[in-house]
C-alpha cells in the first residue's frame, strides 16, 4: 500500500467516525452527518429530512478536509455559495499545521457553529 492510499485509508476512518460521533450526540431533527472520499481529501455533508420522515429528503456539502503529501498538512475547508458559484474558503479559526485528530475534532465538535448549522 503506497503512503497516499495510507493517508486517504486513514482520513476515510477518521472521517466514518467524526460522522457517527457526530450522529450520537445531536437529536435526528438537526440532520445527520456523512462523508464521501474524494480527491485529496472527504467532503462532510448534512442530510436533511422532512418532518415524521426517516429517509434524507436531500444533503447539503458543508466542509472538506484536504491534504498535501510533503511535509503531511491537513486543511479544513467551508463550502460557501454566493449567487450560485460554489468556493471553499478555509476555516478561519485554525491556522499552521495541524493533525488530522485536531482537524476532525473541529468538524465534529463545531466550536463556532460555521460548519453544521451555516446561516
Amino acid at each position: 500500500m503506497s503512503v497516499v492510499n495510507l493517508i486517504l485509508h486513514q482520513l476515510e476512518k477518521a472521517a466514518e467516525l467524526a460522522c457517527h460521533r457526530r450522529n450520537q450526540n445531536l437529536p435526528f431533527e438537526v440532520g445527520t452527518a456523512n462523508y464521501a472520499v474524494v480527491e485529496q481529501g472527504v467532503v462532510f455533508m448534512q442530510n436533511h429530512y422532512k418532518m415524521d420522515s426517516n429517509h434524507s429528503d436531500y444533503s447539503s456539502v458543508v466542509a472538506k478536509i484536504t491534504y498535501t503529501e510533503h511535509p503531511l498538512y491537513w486543511s479544513l475547508w467551508l463550502r460557501q455559495e454566493t449567487q450560485g458559484t460554489e468556493t471553499w474558503i478555509p476555516y478561519e479559526y485554525l491556522s499552521g499545521s495541524r493533525t488530522l485528530k485536531e482537524v476532525i475534532e473541529v468538524v465534529v465538535m463545531d466550536p463556532h457553529n460555521s460548519i453544521w448549522f451555516q446561516k
